[in-house]
């Protein structure tokens, strides 16, 4: 089974100089392959280009063929799948995410880590890493990546071996699991696992950041240029943005901001997912089309900022990992509609309403706890 966890690097400034340079140049690389194919009808590989462009020859030759790995990718996505895919699109710096993967080679075994450093081809005095976690397996591949305020990370994915311990799984150990916004979980054992509201807790503090970053980009606006029908064409700036101190200085702090959330937003999500798996061996969940929900300008900030998507893939991941079953439901079930004491629908309910009492055995539920025991109840129905 492969793993991959992520980790905090510290190279040196010569370091930082080549993680920047490999970056580029594998940026680089995808852009003229994706180009010659589009105006020439050519398919080339990175080795075509060195020729041309010595520099090439510097970085991570894995780097390289990892973009010609990526545009291959790319055009399969679209061929197979039209409406979600579009066409491959040339990478932009200040767009593109700036990170490069490489892989191992196992006759060299040229990634491992010694005494606390990574290492990675062109980097044989290894970077500085700090292991919150021992890695157990075998290495595959690094992706090393410079966040938007600044630092450097490796994700490494590794290979464990799946001799796991055999074990039974019980139907009476099964938990029905509601998501929701004023608490990110409840489950049908009648625990409630509360949302922090993470970006909530940071948006003025954003805001105001936001509002400065604002004020020295438009402070750097020469003019902005529209066309004959008044639409917007460009803007032209007294000089370029990259060259501005104070500019650059803001937008990484409103990018630690961000990144904080995010940070924040993981955490939980892990340790709520990771208890829920560790103490049960079957979790039931309804199938959620986030996108669609999120479609509500009114809920749209608080679904997002929840994040239910990744907190169901954390859930069916680690469901594989230790052992356990994992169970959806359909979107479509009246969860919150049924008593779970007598199984009478008693109808729709707007959302203001979190207990109601059944019209037809009177009992007074908790909606949420009402709705995580149906889908328990659904869910010991489809694994019966």
């Amino acid at each position: 089974m492969l793993t991959a966890v992520k980790y905090r690097i510290y190279p040196d400034k010569n370091q930082s100089i080549l993680i920047n340079k490999t970056i580029g140049c594998a940026r680089f690389v995808y852009n003229l392959m994706l180009a010659d194919f589009y105006d020439n009808d050519l398919i080339t590989t990175p080795a075509y280009y060195k020729k041309d462009y010595p520099f090439l020859k510097e970085v991570d030759s894995l780097a390289l063929a990892n973009s010609q790995m990526n545009l291959k990718q790319a055009f399969r996505n679209y061929k197979n799948n039209k409406d979600h895919f579009g066409k491959p699109k040339f990478k932009k710096k200040s767009r593109s995410k700036l990170s490069y993967k490489t892989n191992n080679k196992k006759s060299a075994n040229s990634i491992r880590i010694e005494n606390d450093r990574l290492i990675l081809p062109k980097f044989r005095s290894g970077i500085k890493i700090v292991l919150h976690r021992q890695i157990e397996g075998v290495i595959k591949s690094v992706t090393v990546e410079q966040v938007p305020s600044g630092y450097y990370t490796a994700s490494i994915l590794y290979e464990v071996s799946d001799n796991q311990i055999e074990t039974t799984l019980s139907k009476d150990n099964i938990v029905g699991i509601d998501l929701g916004l004023t608490h990110l979980a409840i489950t049908s054992d009648n625990e409630k696992y509360d949302n922090p509201k993470n970006f909530r807790q940071l948006q003025k503090k954003l805001a105001k950041e936001q509002k400065i970053l604002s004020r020295r980009f438009n402070n750097n606006v020469k003019e902005r240029i529209y066309d004959e029908n008044g639409d917007y064409v460009k803007t032209v700036f007294k000089k370029p943005l990259k060259d501005c101190k104070n500019y650059q200085k803001q937008k990484r702090k409103v990018a630690k901001i961000h990144n904080k959330i995010k940070n924040r937003r993981l955490d939980n999500l892990h340790k709520v997912s990771t208890e829920i798996v560790k103490n049960h061996d079957y979790i039931v969940l309804e199938t959620l089309r986030v996108h669609n929900m999120i479609k509500n300008r009114k809920l749209s900030k608080s679904i997002a900022d929840v994040g239910w998507s990744l907190f169901v893939n954390m859930i069916k991941y680690k469901c594989e990992r230790y052992g356990k079953e994992f169970v959806q439901i359909d979107q479509w079930f009246p969860s919150s509609q049924i008593c779970s004491h007598c199984n009478y629908k008693d109808g729709k309910k707007v959302l203001s309403v979190r207990e109601w009492t059944c019209g037809n055995c009177g009992t007074h539920h908790d909606r949420d706890i009402n709705a995580a025991i149906n889908i328990k109840n659904k869910g010991l129905e489809l694994i019966s």
